[in-house]
């Protein structure tokens, strides 16, 4: 894969994302990186709990995947 192609990706990506609100963004990332598919219930919850958090900071954080095991073991 060569450099162009790569910087095309992650711009397409990140233009993707731009255009989305943070809800979006956010759930969106939770279903991309884990088992949850299209069960809107588990992701609303999951969000509701990170925007709860005060600890956590940013999306991509040890913290966020706590909430997303919890839901996952249920």
């Amino acid at each position: 894969m060569n450099h162009e192609t790569t910087q095309s990706n992650w711009q397409t990506v990140a233009n993707c994302l731009a255009s989305q609100n943070y809800v979006s963004i956010v759930k969106g990332l939770i279903s991309h990186f884990t088992a949850i598919e299209f069960d809107e219930e588990i992701l609303d919850k999951i969000y509701d709990d990170f925007m709860d958090d005060d600890c956590i900071t940013t999306v991509l954080n040890n913290d966020l995947q706590t909430i997303i095991n919890h839901y996952l073991s249920k």
